[in-house]
């Protein structure tokens, strides 16, 4: 559904002769609707003149099976940006690309490469009248290519609004309070899309104009975008690949927050998701109506218009917290219909997807000495009897633990999280990112390597 919302369309093919032919969001004089889809996905802009010379190569299809083969290609990847061929996106390959239309780099490629060939021609074609006027062909080439340029740096440039870096840069009043409160755990964001919109199209009229500052105020929501410059753990993500497990996590915690004119409403489903994800506080650009969560922080933003809430979720349970039983979920409706029992408590129930060894454990263990950086976590843990902790970070391949030196299995826990099984006394448990991938990676990279100083010591 999203990847056909933002359809690359025919008329968007305009945007190869004019980057700002339909609007220019920099002036917010760009809206985002069905027709138009994302400025950004849709805009292969390149300069003009590597299209004309990719149309003079264009004369020599008969002649050139290089330049055949190309302009096949180019044809393929942009029926395929169009959408029709969407049998493909499913495929290897072709499910990569976060939308249909990402493949227009590699249609702007080939185009490039089009113009090298016409270009070839074109100085091929000019070369006697170059002689004549003393003018080398090199430097007729290297003219074309800075004229080339220069269209790109005077046309695109101004679209970029510039100020004080200072001021993008320099720490919000929210992340302040947060910083000094957060600990590990994390903080959820509402309404900060809708509030960005707001101040782009009525306050600041995009990010080039005199008002442009008022978006500075924007900083506050603390979107999962623009917060990686505050570094204050966020549950959401702005990724354009999202793993299942997260993107089925966000969709439904976000089926329980119903944002209302005036006010957001938290339902008790989306209230305990939040728990289960280390989320402590939350942002928010309206005030929630929620038992579970206090307001803690208030903040307005005069200059845009803008009224920033924080509230503090009571039922916060960690980073990392023992339970003492659990329910086995092997679908999605299963957990969905567990989440929304009154009999679920987070706090004493895991969802698990696999078989664990026993029924009960623990729910007196005790978590010290939590250390953690971006591929480590570490923690000792002390308890008089068999224990089940939640690890409230994302579970994903490549993630290893292990208890005293001795690896232990990772459970998927909650769809998301991570679970491990402590015998009882005191340990040290690790929890380290070391992917196979990475060391397959690691020694094809060292092997090509070693090919290419072979290669060139050969000519040398």
């Amino acid at each position: 559904e999203y990847v056909t919302w933002i359809k690359f369309k025919i008329h968007h093919l305009a945007y190869y002769l004019d980057p700002f032919i339909f609007a220019d969001p920099s002036t917010a004089r760009y809206a985002l609707n069905r027709f138009e889809g994302l400025f950004w996905e849709n805009n292969g802009y390149m300069g003009v003149l590597p299209l004309v010379f990719a149309f003079f190569a264009l004369k020599f299809i008969n002649k050139s099976k290089k330049i055949l083969f190309f302009f096949g290609l180019i044809i393929f990847w942009l029926l395929f940006s169009l959408g029709w061929m969407f049998f493909l996106y499913g495929m290897p390959l072709f499910s990569s690309f976060r939308v249909p239309q990402r493949s227009l780099f590699i249609i702007n490629l080939f185009i490039a490469i089009l113009a090298g060939f016409g270009m070839e021609k074109i100085m091929e074609f000019c070369s006697n009248t170059l002689k004549r006027l003393r003018i080398p062909v090199n430097f007729a080439a290297s003219s074309l290519v800075l004229i080339l340029f220069s269209n790109l740096y005077f046309l695109l440039t101004p679209y970029n609004g510039v100020l004080e870096a200072g001021k993008w840069l320099k720490e919000p009043e929210t992340a302040s309070f947060l910083k000094e409160k957060l600990g590990e755990g994390r903080i959820y964001s509402i309404g900060w899309e809708e509030d960005w919109k707001r101040v782009y199209y009525n306050e600041s009229k995009g990010w080039r104009s005199e008002k442009a500052e008022k978006l500075l105020a924007t900083r506050a929501l603390l979107n999962p975008n623009g917060n990686m410059v505050y570094s204050i753990p966020s549950a959401d993500g702005y990724a354009g690949r999202l793993t299942k497990r997260f993107n089925f996590l966000n969709e439904e915690i976000s089926k329980g927050i119903l944002e209302e004119k005036d006010i957001v409403k938290v339902s008790t489903s989306s209230g305990k998701l939040l728990s289960m994800q280390g989320v402590k506080y939350i942002v928010s650009t309206k005030p929630i109506n929620s038992d579970q969560f206090k307001k803690v922080y208030d903040y307005i933003e005069e200059k845009s218009k803008s009224h920033f809430w924080i509230y503090e979720n009571s039922e916060y349970l960690g980073r990392v917290y023992p339970v003492t039983g659990y329910n086995l979920v092997l679908s999605d409706s299963v957990f969905e219909k567990t989440l929304s029992s009154d009999e679920f408590n987070p706090k004493t129930t895991a969802l698990v997807e696999t078989v664990v060894p026993q029924a009960s454990f623990s729910g007196q263990v005790k978590i010290s000495g939590l250390e953690s950086k971006n591929s480590h976590l570490k923690f000792n843990t002390s308890s008089p009897d068999t224990g089940f902790l939640v690890i409230a970070d994302s579970f994903y391949p490549g993630w290893k633990a292990d208890i005293d030196g001795n690896k232990t299995s990772i459970l998927p826990v909650n769809i998301n999280s991570r679970g491990i099984i402590v015998p009882p006394g005191e340990h040290k448990v690790t929890l380290s990112y070391a992917p196979e991938s990475l060391k397959k990676g690691g020694f094809i990279s060292l092997a090509g390597l070693i090919f290419l100083i072979g290669l060139v010591s050969k000519f040398f």
